[in-house]
């Protein structure tokens, strides 16, 4: 639970740093390496259900929004992406009111992601 709750902290400690409410309504074109991403976390869904691998992917996602050696562009695509992969397993259910507000109350949201 704890490994869990880490996760997803860092999930929108990544998505904070990039400002994702600031862009979230763009039109965003995924580039080929993004894409790639994608690819690798259907390939692990398809794959009985890999969901560490799935998540996986989304730490390298997490790692790459945060990195300020890559270009806002490529941040702004991952952090779309991260979004996605996120809804797939239901994390992200209230993203605007989590990240408007501060992360302290993440462990009982989680919960309730859990738990539903």
């Amino acid at each position: 639970m704890q490994e869990s709750e880490t996760a997803i902290k860092n999930f929108y400690n990544a998505l904070k740093a990039v400002d994702y409410l600031s862009f979230k309504n763009e039109e965003i074109t995924l580039s080929e390496s993004i894409l790639e991403k994608k690819e690798t976390f259907i390939q692990s869904m398809n794959d009985d259900f890999n969901t560490a691998k799935a998540v996986a992917v989304m730490f390298d996602l997490a790692k790459l929004i945060k990195s300020t050696k890559e270009d806002i562009s490529l941040r702004k695509e991952a952090s779309k992406l991260l979004i996605e992969l996120g809804g797939v397993l239901g994390f992200f259910k209230e993203i605007e009111a989590t990240l408007s507000n501060d992360l302290g109350d993440l462990s009982e949201k989680l919960l309730n992601i859990i738990i539903d």
